[in-house]
């Protein structure tokens, strides 16, 4: 048996060490919050990205009534991303979230990992992740490294 290891490279910084960049999508990620719907599990996220021509969209989460189901903020900035544009490229998305009126730590879910790693697939270039969290911001330069084992149907 051959044994392989993925490890994941990351940075842990203070919101003042984010580049003037990093730190817009971030304060938009956190404005998306006032987006957000829900009211079942009182867990709102935010989501922001910079498209390469310097636009910032941003996204936040959608509960329904036959909740779990949902969408996740994530899903549903790179879902109109993808419909809405064009050839631009993501280069950094931003992530927060807060329950209680509380800011919580935040990493996205499975589904939303292997939706960024089909993005940048889509678009053969990384994207930068910044998340939130009550403490520090955590930087990762190739989001796509959350999920080392991503599915991958090949044609």
């Amino acid at each position: 048996m051959i044994s392989k290891k993925a490890e994941l490279e990351y940075g842990i910084c203070s919101e003042n060490e984010l580049s003037a960049d990093d730190s817009k999508v971030l304060n938009a990620a956190r404005q998306a919050l006032k987006n957000s719907y829900a009211p079942y599990s009182d867990f709102h996220v935010g989501a922001a990205v910079m498209l390469d021509d310097g636009e910032i969209l941003s996204g936040s989460n959608q509960e329904n009534e036959s909740f779990p189901a949902g969408l996740c903020a994530e899903r549903a900035l790179l879902g109109y991303v993808g419909a809405n544009g064009g050839n631009r490229k993501i280069v950094v998305m931003a992530i927060s979230a807060e329950s209680e009126g509380e800011r919580r730590d935040v990493t996205p879910c499975g589904i939303c990992r292997q939706t960024i790693v089909d993005m940048t697939r889509r678009q053969a270039c990384p994207i930068k992740l910044v998340l939130d969290s009550a403490q520090n911001i955590i930087v990762i330069d190739n989001a796509a490294h959350l999920l080392p084992l991503s599915f991958n149907f090949d044609k």
